[in-house]
């Protein structure tokens, strides 16, 4: 029995060593580089006709750990568009702990991407090279399994609990080419870290990233952190305490800006999203307010936002008036790489119509007190009304003892846009305006203005030189605080209230 059972145990342990030795040297047996040719037939069927190609070396490794790294993978670009590859990814890693794949919770090492790059497109007839791969026909997913499949097959998909150590998106490059609105939008230098993630724990996100727009000489840089929880479902993602950090470069200026949000909700399934309440902060402006989005495509939204005090002529500060201006070049953040190209004059002023061209908007706009032009300006407030490509706003303030409104119209369905708008004055100091504007209070007296005006043009700084229209004013009660008669009859105060030329 003594005998049987040593030659038992010396057997036992030496298939031990050969299945521990098998699997050991596996990966040093088997080259996965052999495979290349199969695995991209496996996956060319869901890239709707685009190329891939594996030029990069694939590895492998099986104990403790069953992981894979890739060298360089390239995706190409739908047919119709510009020899730039779709997508192209420099190295990639994933590791599994190979034991974990018999429990109900699968544990993952570090899932690391970097040098990844994608370029969008879109025509000027509005086609793009991304929207044919949501038409391809779903796959079994293994990885994500339904509850009660066999009773309810229109049951929602959901995720088993999972273990990761982290997940890294290194240097990652978007850029968007759109020629119908002209312009190239890059997203650059993002990186993005997740993690740990324990089953449906909170799970700890941050990151930064650059983001440029050439035509409206837009850029800046970003830092973001926050909790992300998903459901089971998938049904429901929120971004709990989300801070977003940026460096806004305008006019050569930079402006700090901070955003807070408590809870931002985003429900795929639905498309919906929601912040209520955000709190934002340019400078020292600080406001609060609330957004909800519905339909990403052409989106609904909804937007109510106050703002205790704003000055935008320290905002958007004015260059100085020279008789040979200088030639206007694209602000820049220091940590931003960009093209040399100058921006089109006045375009970065049109950028926030040209978001609302396919918007469904409605929202409301208060401030308490607003400095525009050196006027003071109190109890603001902007009704908004975007849809189908018509932009409508109704301001209201009150203002040196009086009160101010306004209509304005803009159609953007006419090439070039149009603007019709409505102003009118009622009981306004006139002293208190000349003294903001001219330095001196030349006249006194109550105002009454109400003009039409009309404009087309493609830019915001077009659509001001083009402005015309005519208008009617009086001035009650009006005293002349000044015997410089050439001041008055060369009008050089009256330019400068520019009420009617």
């Amino acid at each position: 029995m003594k005998r049987f059972l040593k030659w038992f145990l010396g057997i036992l342990f030496l298939f031990i060593i050969l299945i521990v030795g098998t699997i050991v040297a596996l990966p040093h047996l088997i080259d996965p580089n052999e495979y290349k040719a199969d695995i991209i037939a496996q996956i060319k069927p869901h890239l709707r006709g685009r190329d891939l190609q594996i030029p990069g070396e694939i590895k492998l490794s099986i104990v403790p750990w069953l992981g894979i790294e890739t060298g360089e993978i390239i995706v190409g670009n739908a047919d119709g568009f510009v020899l730039k590859p779709f997508v192209t990814i420099k190295s990639s890693k994933a590791h599994i702990k190979l034991f974990s794949l018999f429990s109900d919770t699968p544990e993952i090492g570090t899932l690391a991407l970097t040098g990844i790059q994608v370029n969008l497109q879109r025509d000027a007839e509005g086609r793009n090279n991304w929207s044919d791969l949501a038409m391809a026909k779903p796959q079994p997913n293994y990885f994500i399994k339904t509850s009660s499949a066999t009773s309810n097959p229109s049951a929602s998909p959901s995720l088993p609990p999972l273990k990761v150590a982290g997940i890294h998106l290194h240097d990652v490059n978007v850029q968007f080419d759109d020629k119908q609105s002209q312009d190239v939008i890059t997203l650059s230098r993002m990186q993005i870290d997740a993690g740990p993630i324990h089953a449906w724990d909170p799970i700890p996100v941050k990151g930064k990233f650059n983001l440029q727009s050439k035509k409206n000489a837009l850029n800046s840089a970003s830092a973001f952190a926050t909790q992300l929880v998903i459901t089971q479902d998938l049904a429901t993602i929120t971004l709990n305490n989300l801070t977003l950090n940026t460096n806004l470069a305008v006019q050569k200026e930079t402006i700090k800006t901070s955003l807070q949000v408590p809870s931002f909700i985003i429900e795929p399934t639905q498309q919906k999203l929601a912040a209520k309440p955000f709190y934002l902060t340019l400078d020292s402006i600080k406001s609060e307010g609330h957004i909800s989005v519905r339909r990403f495509d052409n989106p609904i939204v909804r937007l109510g936002w106050e703002i205790e005090k704003l000055d935008l002529d320290k905002l958007i500060p004015r260059a100085a008036a020279t008789t040979q201006p200088e030639p206007q070049t694209a602000p820049q953040v220091a940590t931003i790489q960009r093209d040399d190209e100058v921006a089109p004059e006045g375009a970065y002023l049109f950028a926030p119509l040209i978001a609302l061209r396919n918007a469904d908007l409605q929202g409301t706009i208060k401030i308490g007190q607003l400095r525009v032009q050196k006027l003071d300006l109190e109890k603001v407030k902007v009704s908004l009304l975007a849809r189908n490509g018509l932009v409508s706003a109704l301001p209201e303030a009150t203002l040196y003892g009086g009160s101010y409104s306004g209509d304005v119209q803009i159609n953007m369905k006419t090439q070039p846009t149009t603007l019709r708008t409505k102003q009118v004055l009622s009981d306004v100091q006139i002293g208190p305006i000349a003294q903001a504007l001219h330095g001196k209070e030349i006249i006194s007296g109550q105002l009454r203005f109400q003009g039409q005006f009309f404009s087309e043009g493609g830019t915001q700084k077009q659509l001001t030189e083009n402005l015309n229209g005519d208008g009617q004013f009086n001035i009650r009660k009006a005293q002349l605080k000044t015997l410089d008669t050439k001041q008055l009859l060369l009008g050089k105060w009256y330019d400068k209230v520019d009420l009617v030329k």
